[in-house]
């Protein structure tokens, strides 16, 4: 930290395909019902994950995992998993978001902030950025934060959080 700031340097996290109805290993892992608009996209930085914006907060708590489906949509495309998420009914919190990843032999991760870093790079590419409010952006990189602390591991997505937090503190966003 020096004239506290951080610096870091790190690849660009990048957008490597979306989902299309021909792709049966995604959409066995994720039926084509829960698809909006956003189609479901493998994202990488550092860590690969295929995300997923559903239409509500119920969509995502109720979602009932197949865990066979998702371990082997992890290992045909060297990802971490399937990561789930929508904007909540209750403002105050947010997003809502699961983390399934199995490809690590995880059946779900309650605070995934690898999940969390790679949900707000996912939505800054793809401009969805309104829905990234100072209050959940901000909780995005504190459970990212919590997460590469417990596992001392700096991934490339830090520093786009961290960019994005900045923009939101000092009223840029």
């Amino acid at each position: 930290f020096a004239n506290n700031q951080l610096s870091v340097r790190v690849p660009s996290s990048k957008l490597i395909r979306f989902a299309d109805n021909t792709n049966q290993v995604v959409i066995n892992a994720l039926p084509e019902l829960f698809w909006t608009s956003l189609k479901p996209a493998l994202v990488e930085g550092g860590r690969r994950w295929w995300l997923a914006q559903l239409v509500d907060e119920n969509s995502v708590r109720n979602f009932a995992p197949n865990a066979f489906a998702i371990k082997k949509l992890a290992d045909e495309t060297d990802s971490l998993g399937l990561c789930i998420f929508a904007m909540c009914n209750n403002s105050e919190q947010g997003l809502v978001v699961r983390a399934f990843p199995l490809g690590v032999g995880i059946a779900e991760d309650p605070a995934s902030g690898a999940a969390n870093a790679a949900i707000a790079a996912f939505l800054n590419e793809t401009k969805n950025t309104p829905i990234l409010t100072k209050k959940n952006t901000i909780q995005l990189y504190k459970n990212y934060l919590r997460e590469e602390r417990a596992y001392n591991n700096f991934s490339s997505l830090i520093a786009l959080i961290l960019k994005m937090c900045q923009r939101v503190v000092t009223g840029l966003a």
